[in-house]
């Protein structure tokens, strides 16, 4: 079982992402649905906002949450890093830069901070982007140096392009 992970391992990172991410300037909305334990208990209009900055390498990734309760911005910059790889960086600010790997129709990123493994996927279909961001911790380490993680919390949203 042991080396079918790791064959499977070896296979993935050989193989070129290699792709381009159908990038496109405009705005969309959407409501995501925010679940804590598999329940349902929140939903949030947000909004992103895509702006080519650069020769279609560089571009302005700002989302707006427009929660009631606590309104959030996040106005990051998204950049290739390696475009023949299919590697791109979201520049947060303040020196934070999450990688992100584009693959079949999606920017994949996971990165760990306090303790909290965070997962986030866009995927682009039917002119509509889909977002998920998971947060996991580690429960405790099994047998055979495998970790086992909890999910309990779960964001979702579906945007849809803004005709103006």
């Amino acid at each position: 079982m042991k080396s079918f992970f790791f064959n499977a391992l070896i296979f993935f990172c050989n193989h070129s992402f290699a792709q381009t991410i159908p990038i496109e300037n405009g705005k969309w909305e959407g409501l995501m649905h925010i679940y804590k334990l598999g329940k349902l208990t929140d939903t949030v209009s947000v909004e992103l906002t895509i702006q080519n900055l650069y020769k279609d390498s560089v571009w302005q990734w700002k989302t707006v949450y427009k929660s009631v309760k606590l309104p959030v911005v996040k106005d990051y910059i998204l950049r290739v890093k390696d475009a023949s790889r299919g590697i791109y960086i979201v520049d947060e600010g303040d020196g934070i830069e999450l990688l992100e790997y584009y693959a079949d129709s999606s920017m994949y990123c996971q990165f760990e901070t306090s303790g909290f493994l965070l997962s986030s996927v866009y995927t682009w279909k039917n002119n509509e982007i889909y977002y998920e961001l998971t947060s996991a911790s580690k429960i405790k380490k099994a047998k055979n140096d495998i970790f086992n993680f909890t999910i309990p919390n779960l964001q979702k949203v579906v945007f849809r392009k803004v005709v103006e």
